[in-house]
């Protein structure tokens, strides 16, 4: 006999989407964004990044933004976004995991993903 309640929980957590996100503010006409843009874009980090949802917001831009509704600039002062490049790992509630200002070597990135963020590595 197949529980339904219980299927169904099983079935929306499998098909959820990912349950955390990356956050990437970034401006064009900033060579630290772009920097950090290939360590984001480097085969090992995307391999580690594969079920994290990541979402690039440029600082500048006034378009609307995915789940929010908002624009990138009402994103930047809703995430108090002082620098660029800053990523923001956040759980799917919204919660900050992790917040990096500035840009980071791609060592420094895969350390802090396996320490903050990864549950194996």
């Amino acid at each position: 006999m197949i529980h339904w309640a219980v299927f169904l929980i099983l079935i929306t957590s499998v098909y959820a989407g990912p349950s955390k996100r990356l956050l990437f503010f970034y401006d064009e006409s900033c060579k630290w964004c772009e920097y950090m843009q290939k360590v984001l874009e480097d085969r090992d980090v995307k391999r580690m990044l594969h079920e994290i949802e990541v979402i690039k917001i440029d600082t500048q831009n006034n378009r609307k933004i995915g789940p929010w509704g908002k624009t990138a600039r009402e994103l930047t002062d809703l995430y108090m976004i002082r620098s660029v490049p800053t990523l923001i790992f956040e759980e799917e509630g919204g919660k900050e995991l992790l917040r990096i200002p500035g840009a980071i070597e791609k060592k420094d990135l895969v350390d802090l993903l396996c320490e903050y963020i990864l549950s194996k590595c």
